[in-house]
């Protein structure tokens, strides 16, 4: 455009070239404005299953009153988020999500976060790492039934069984109770019939074993594992976690749950807390 203006000594030509040498000038100054002085926080992340997306929060603030437009932020090019901080915003909390594979201590690397305010032609960008890390538990895979929430122990609550060993007491005779329970040596002495009542320690306690799961490889026991924490973390059972060199006593609650996933999420991975 410029030679055409030169060699037409066309003062209209001369204006438009110009123009679009300022704005193309402006434009690397804008652009490059649109990120100086943003400051970036890390968030909090959320825990996962192998194969969902899992999510971190960062949070974009600003000290002065400028305002920052189009800035789009994350790890994968299919999961980008745009955000704006306009004049009535002082920060701003993006999710973002990557896509996870394998269980683990997840850490999705270094955070892009670019621009191409103000008019496309030239893009500013950074590359940050904010020490993100996420806790991935094994995809849970249905592994048959939950072990039985019942058995004879020396532990557990004490409950009436019949048929055991332990004496507890005597009790009314009721119709169709067993004549073998009848206590005759009361019955000699009151004229009054008397049944005897037993005790035993019933342990309702749930153990998660990893022997249940014979033939099966490392990563599906896992996964069968978890299928069953997350189910019996449903009902108001207490439960346990046995796993080569590891075994977690019986609780219940969120935080049991958690730490049992957590477990799941890094056996046997080395160098790792």
């Amino acid at each position: 455009m410029m030679l055409a203006a030169i060699n037409y000594q066309n003062s209209l030509i001369f204006a438009l070239g110009f123009l679009l040498v300022s704005l193309f000038m402006v434009s690397i100054l804008h652009t490059f404005r649109n990120l100086s002085g943003l400051t970036i926080h890390r968030g909090h992340s959320v825990s996962v299953f192998a194969g969902e997306d899992a999510e971190f929060n960062v949070r974009l603030s600003r000290d002065g009153v400028r305002a920052y437009e189009a800035l789009v932020l994350g790890w994968n090019t299919e999961l980008m988020q745009e955000v704006d901080i306009l004049d009535d915003d002082v920060e701003q909390t993006v999710k973002l999500f990557v896509e996870t594979k394998a269980r683990g201590i997840f850490n999705p690397g270094r955070l892009l976060i670019q621009t191409n305010y103000p008019v496309g032609l030239f893009r500013s960008w950074s590359w940050l790492d904010l020490g993100f890390t996420t806790i991935v538990y094994p995809r849970p895979i249905a592994g048959g039934d939950l072990p039985a929430s019942r058995s004879k122990s020396e532990e557990g609550e004490l409950s009436l069984e019949p048929g055991v060993d332990d004496f507890q007491g005597l009790r009314d005779y009721h119709p169709g109770d067993s004549l073998r329970h009848v206590s005759w040596k009361s019955y000699a002495r009151t004229d009054e019939l008397y049944v005897k009542e037993f005790a035993a320690n019933v342990d309702h306690r749930i153990w998660l074993d990893w022997d249940s799961f014979h033939g099966t490889d490392n990563e599906l026991r896992l996964s069968h594992l978890c299928y069953w924490v997350m189910a019996v973390s449903r009902t108001k059972n207490v439960y346990g976690l046995r796993l080569p060199n590891l075994e977690i006593e019986p609780d219940a609650g969120t935080e049991h749950r958690d730490r049992l996933l957590y477990e799941l999420a890094v056996f046997d991975q080395a160098g790792i807390a």
